[in-house]
């Protein structure tokens, strides 16, 4: 059960926040170009560079399994958060650049080990017309936490990125077309083993990615959209995991203040190692909807199926595992700043062939890997001013499959507080 409840820390949003990184997945697509910002870009103005401090608090919690070991567990406290600061040097009322930073320090009172001071900061510029949209960017962000869903131990990783955007509407804005494209690293430190298995080797990449995507305004909150994009990936270590992919979706965006809002997409993927002349064709989907019932009331729904990168070697045709998320979500004001928030979900995933583990006292293991793991999550809260939130959570979760050693079960209750500390900007010029 300690092991079990290790791994539900990690996976509710009651505790360890740094530890709960999921895979990388693509960039959104570039959304339709919303005209000049309105309002003050910062919160103080220094010259012509308007400053935004920040600060965050991560939530606080007891793990009772700091490193994930079956035996010999450690029971710890643990809380992260840190400063940041936003940038904002408006060149003209359309054009501006930008740039942030943030630190953050997780600390664990008696794991010296699993205490890490991560970061990211970013820089770019943005230009927003009426019509068009065009935005550069490049980012670094620095993190201790699990680098998949199939990992469960924390390693230190690092993500670079360069990123481009532009968009164009036309036609009384019924007609829009964007394009994107970025060049990432994903990164981690060498040395760092998971049962058996080098995760840089298996993991680390290269990402070029290529997007572009059609829209057309049915009603002014309705958008059908096609969309596709081209994905080279190229592994630092490990060239025999190279691949090509394309992704084909089509579905509709919604924008509503007051009911159903957010963006539907499905299609199919074509998957293609380098290795062989295997192509492998998978269905994908990327679902994120949000129903306002009142002020007070709001449901959300999420699904996500496509093809993630295997942490382990595989004996399939292709490097990956087949993963699918589903979840919902319930945001109910109960009196004055008190809330309720319920969510549920289930996630599957299976491995393409078989993976190799060194399992701890079995030794080597090969066989196939699918897991199906359920969550049920309730959070109690309180909202002090506008940033600073106290709340009581529970969580429930389950995870089978088909390797023993990944089961977990088990019940979690504690404690949430989380302080932003970025204040909103409502300030006219």
């Amino acid at each position: 059960m300690g092991r079990a409840r290790s791994l539900l820390l990690a996976a509710t949003l009651a505790f360890a926040g740094a530890a709960t990184a999921q895979a990388p997945v693509p960039e959104p697509l570039p959304e339709a170009p919303s005209g000049p910002p309105e309002g003050r870009p910062g919160l103080w103005r220094l010259g012509p560079l308007y400053v935004t401090p920040t600060f965050h608090v991560g939530n606080v919690g007891i793990d009772t399994n700091v490193l994930f070991q079956a035996e010999d567990r450690e029971r710890d406290f643990s809380v992260s958060g840190g400063p940041g600061l936003d940038l904002a040097l408006p060149a003209t009322r359309s054009l501006r650049f930008l740039a942030s930073g943030q630190l953050d320090y997780l600390y664990f009172a008696n794991t010296p080990d699993q205490r890490r001071l991560s970061g990211s900061a970013a820089g770019g510029l943005r230009f927003d017309g009426t019509s068009f949209l065009a935005a550069a960017q490049h980012s670094y962000d620095r993190t201790f936490g699990r680098p998949s869903t199939q990992v469960d131990e924390r390693v230190d990783q690092t993500r670079r990125q360069t990123r481009g955007e532009l968009g164009f509407w036309g036609g009384a804005r019924r007609f829009g077309l964007s394009a994107a494209g970025s060049a990432t690293r994903y990164d981690l430190d060498s040395g760092q083993v998971y049962l058996g298995t080098n995760l840089r080797a298996t993991l680390a990449r290269d990402e070029y990615l290529a997007q572009v995507a059609l829209r057309y305004g049915v009603t002014p909150k309705t958008t059908l959209l096609l969309a596709g994009d081209q994905q080279w990936d190229r592994f630092l270590e490990s060239p025999i995991r190279d691949a090509d992919s394309n992704r084909a979706m089509a579905g509709f965006e919604l924008l509503s203040a007051t009911r159903l809002s957010g963006r539907a997409l499905g299609g199919v993927r074509s998957f293609r190692p380098k290795r062989s002349d295997v192509a492998r064709l998978y269905g994908i989907a990327d679902v994120a909807l949000s129903y306002q019932v009142s002020l007070k009331t709001r449901f959300e729904a999420r699904y996500r199926r496509d093809l993630d990168y295997s942490a382990f070697v595989t004996s399939g045709q292709t490097p990956t595992v087949a993963s699918g998320s589903f979840g919902l979500e319930l945001f109910k004001v109960l009196v004055a700043r008190l809330d309720l928030r319920l969510r549920g979900s289930l996630s599957r995933l299976a491995s393409d062939g078989d993976v190799a583990l060194e399992l701890p006292d079995e030794g080597l293991v090969v066989a196939p890997r699918q897991d199906d793991y359920w969550e049920a999550a309730a959070d109690l809260g309180y909202t002090f001013g506008s940033q600073l939130r106290v709340g009581v959570a529970a969580s429930y979760a389950n995870r089978d499959s088909t390797i023993s050693y990944f089961g977990v079960r088990g019940l979690v209750v504690g404690a949430t507080i989380v302080y932003t500390g970025n204040p909103t900007v409502t300030l006219k010029p």
